[in-house]
């Protein structure tokens, strides 16, 4: 046997040497201490999530009033337009429908007057009589008038430039005088412009024992009432 396992001197020497070394040696103090320093790092990290949270806080309360204030903008802003696009919906409509009575149309007069077509929304005036018919737009802006009168022997020519110098008379400008053929019957044509800046235009002829004629009058010369001449008959 080897003396150094059976020898008490070196047994106990070894035995102690290996035990002694070993005990003495700081495991526990590293332990304790690596311990502690995690334990701390875990405290200091919790710390630090506790104020990265509260940091946030307030950025997210402002970031909610900006959504919030965005929101709004967009709701108040829709709001104007889609009233503003009912309103244009709404005048669109009566425009169409404005314009479909226009297009539309009633014939007035009779066999003394002649015959001739016009817008469906004018209306006779109340002070028509035997020898003269008056109808007027909705709005009372535009006339058409159908008079007759006796002949006595002057003609449509000189009656035409009788209404003419009656026109200047009363400040009318831009006079123009024409002649023209309704149905195969000589007729005059007098445009003119009234003092009250309204367009006027007429026709005179002569139908038997009578002198005709048909005036038309209002602000605007290209409005559809205008036309109503070209579809007068005897």
């Amino acid at each position: 046997m080897n003396q150094g396992y059976y020898n008490n001197g070196n047994y106990n020497n070894r035995y102690n040497n290996n035990y002694n070394g070993n005990y003495n040696r700081p495991y526990y103090p590293n332990y304790n201490y690596n311990y502690q320093n995690n334990g701390n790092n875990m405290m200091n990290n919790n710390n630090d999530n506790k104020d990265d949270k509260k940091s946030l806080f307030p950025l997210l309360i402002v970031i909610a009033i900006l959504f919030i204030i965005v929101i709004s903008l967009i709701v108040i802003l829709m709001l104007p337009a889609k009233k503003v696009e009912n309103t244009t919906n709404t005048e669109n409509t009566e425009t169409a429908k404005q314009e479909e009575i226009d297009k539309s149309d009633i014939t007035i007069g009779d066999a003394s007057f002649g015959y001739m077509k016009i817008p469906y929304s004018y209306k006779k005036s109340d002070d028509s009589t035997a020898t003269l018919l008056k109808y007027y737009s909705s709005d009372k802006r535009y006339s058409v008038k159908m008079m007759i009168t006796k002949d006595e022997g002057k003609g449509a020519y000189n009656y035409t430039k009788a209404y003419v110098e009656r026109l200047k008379a009363n400040n009318a400008t831009d006079i123009k005088q024409a002649q023209i053929t309704i149905q195969e019957q000589e007729a005059y044509q007098v445009y003119a412009i009234t003092e009250e800046g309204n367009t006027l235009l007429a026709i005179c002829l002569k139908s038997g024992d009578n002198i005709r004629f048909v005036v038309i009058e209002g602000p605007d010369g290209t409005n559809i009432v205008f036309k109503s001449l070209e579809n007068y008959k005897i």
